[in-house]
């Protein structure tokens, strides 16, 4: 099956020539655009009839139609490659992140370790959980830690 855009039957090769110098002006295409490319060498009047006879301005956005179809579906496509990607990486980073967690003598962090580790695997539970990781714009502060020592006595 022929596409509109591709040669029509009874149109010469310089009209189908000139009609590929339209299309490829984009969206922005005019006759006067074309007229102006082709350093005038066809008449308003040739490229105005050859445009109405062959149908120039639909052939012209089929085809716009036809590439941006195309440009979507290859976009699609590099998208759920990415996605696919990012989560075979964030598993492997997550695998290597558990290994060292098992690894960490908790009696060794410090309070700012503790609040950031904390912090981390809030915003972690969170997303997984498909809820949003900050509350409106209001700041949350948590008080001071303080660091106490328990005597025998």
């Amino acid at each position: 099956m022929s596409e509109l855009w591709e040669r029509m039957p009874g149109e010469s090769t310089k009209a189908y020539s000139v009609f590929c110098q339209y299309r490829d002006l984009g969206p922005e295409r005019s006759l006067e655009k074309l007229r102006q490319k082709l350093a005038k060498s066809r008449s308003r009047a040739t490229l105005t009839r050859w445009s109405s006879k062959y149908n120039w301005v639909e052939r012209a956005r089929a085809y716009d139609d036809y590439i941006d179809k195309k440009k979507r579906a290859e976009h699609e496509k590099a998208i759920l490659k990415m996605v696919e990607r990012h989560a075979k990486l964030a598993m492997a980073f997550q695998q290597r992140i558990e290994e060292r967690l098992k690894k960490i003598n908790p009696e060794e962090l410090g309070p700012a370790d503790l609040v950031r580790w904390l912090d981390v695997a809030t915003k972690l539970e969170r997303l997984s959980r498909g809820e949003p990781t900050e509350i409106g714009k209001q700041e949350v502060t948590l008080p001071p830690v303080v660091e106490v020592e328990l005597s025998d006595d």
